[in-house]
């Protein structure tokens, strides 16, 4: 993508900066509503699980970073990929055979 006035390198624009910089700056803020979600209870006392799961996974993704994603083939192992078959095909015609 080429140069567009206004945007730095790598296609980040000023007004994208501008909102990084806003929410960063309330990070501790959010971290402590997040923790206040993690210990909140319901009006009889008990734990909201589905609200602790969410407020923890945020914390634990933010904190440590997200797990790794494996990326493999259908039977579990590496993924499998034959580019034979069309390196032969353009390899003729580019030699004029059909």
């Amino acid at each position: 993508m080429p140069f567009q006035p206004g945007n730095k390198l790598g296609g980040r624009t000023a007004d994208g900066e501008r909102v990084r910089k806003l929410c960063r700056a309330k990070t501790e803020e959010a971290v402590r509503a997040l923790v206040e979600a993690l210990e909140a209870k319901t009006e009889d006392g008990a734990a909201n699980h589905e609200v602790r799961i969410k407020a923890a996974n945020a914390l634990l993704d933010r904190g440590y970073g997200k797990p790794a994603q494996a990326v493999t083939g259908e039977d579990g192992g590496p993924i499998k990929v034959d580019s034979s078959a069309g390196l032969l095909e353009a390899l003729k015609r580019l030699a004029g055979e059909k």
